[in-house]
């Protein structure tokens, strides 16, 4: 076996994570120590598999075989000496300099523990005084937003327990799971009716709709949310975006987007299911609703609210043998762009991709 990989085999975790944040993650080199572990023959590849540490084994899998470094396998054809030599030669570069890059990665690391910190402020209530635009007499922010007057808007049926398989609540709690594997069969347009209306749906309008009461409690009634939809596989509607109007029940078409699905997966950071699904609740926060009134604690209110509708998610959907799986690990600014919001006075805050799961 390389020096140089009997080299990263000893390491230890943070050792590992400095030099392969670097190579895979700040550079693109992470090919070239591939190329070296797989000119392993088998007998050398079991010594440094079995002697690497185990966050080197997670980082080595990679998300797929086609990327990732496969101990079992038989070394590919011969790369090549010249080519060998090269990877060789800029892999030792990155270990010849292993201590910076701890240096470094300890005192980003540092950062990070700080930044934790100041976040765990989020979920306390503070309840300071706050001079809320709602004492000052300013006009109540509109519950819903708005869209053109030409948009074109998709009926949907009417909220029904017939597309419900399991009715026992008991029974769906019991089953209740995270799901990250779909079928391709298509939701109807009932069924996703009936998730619209378990987790955003109205029961009663406030006096001239100034508001309203949902199916997933709100802090004051602020209702903040909104629900946009990534359709891949929902029958009778074309692959697109797609915005709930819960005062009329309906869907708004936004837009279509080639490569829907990849660019989903891409999105969520290379996890394929999230796009390999019939359709993606996406929830964003309108903030403004409820800093109207709660100023600084809208935050928490967000979060808390954001928790409610995604549970609702989960016992719709159990309830038609479906599955779904809440998703924060997204990229902020492609999703908001995706979905066409500025994430600034509307942003992301939960992802949920839905889809049929096997019998």
């Amino acid at each position: 076996m390389k020096s140089v990989l009997k080299r990263v085999a000893e390491l230890d975790s943070f050792e590992i994570f400095a030099l392969f944040e670097e190579v895979f993650e700040n550079t693109d080199n992470g090919p070239k120590l591939i190329l070296l572990l797989n000119s392993l023959a088998r007998p050398e590849r079991k010594v440094f598999w079995d002697t690497l540490n185990p966050l080197g084994k997670l980082w080595l899998r990679g998300d797929s075989p086609e990327t990732g470094f496969n101990p079992d396998a038989d070394p590919p054809a011969d790369p090549g000496n010249q080519q060998l030599i090269l990877a060789e030669t800029v892999i030792q570069s990155f270990v010849d300099r292993l201590a910076s890059l701890v240096e470094a990665a300890k005192t980003h690391r540092e950062g990070q523990l700080r930044d934790i910190i100041t976040n765990r402020e989020i979920v306390k209530a503070t309840m300071s005084e706050f001079v809320s635009d709602q004492f000052l007499g300013v006009s109540m922010p509109s519950p819903v937003k708005e869209y053109p007057l030409n948009s074109k808007l998709i009926e949907l049926p009417e909220p029904t327990d017939k597309v419900v398989r399991t009715s026992s609540i008991f029974q769906c709690i019991k089953q209740r799971k995270s799901h990250r594997k779909f079928t391709d069969n298509k939701l109807s347009l009932a069924e996703l009716s009936y998730l619209l209306w378990a987790t955003q749906g109205v029961r009663k309008f406030m006096p001239d709709k100034k508001g309203s009461f949902r199916n997933t409690p709100s802090g004051g009634a602020r209702q903040p949310m909104e629900t946009y939809l990534a359709i891949n596989h929902v029958a009778d509607l074309p692959v697109g975006i797609y915005r709930y109007l819960p005062f009329e029940h309906k869907l708004v078409f936004q837009s279509s987007v080639q490569d829907l699905q990849e660019k989903l997966s891409e999105f969520s950071f290379g996890q394929q299911f999230v796009g390999w699904c019939a359709v993606c609740f996406i929830w964003t926060a309108v903030p403004y609703r409820i800093e109207w009134r709660y100023g600084l604690e809208a935050k928490k209110d967000i979060l808390q609210e954001a928790g409610h509708i995604c549970q609702n998610l989960y016992l719709a959907s159990e309830s038609i043998h479906c599955g779904t799986c809440g998703i924060n690990a997204y990229n902020q600014e492609k999703v908001d762009e995706l979905i066409g919001v500025d994430g600034v006075d509307e942003m992301t805050v939960y992802l949920s991709p839905v889809g049929r799961i096997e019998s």
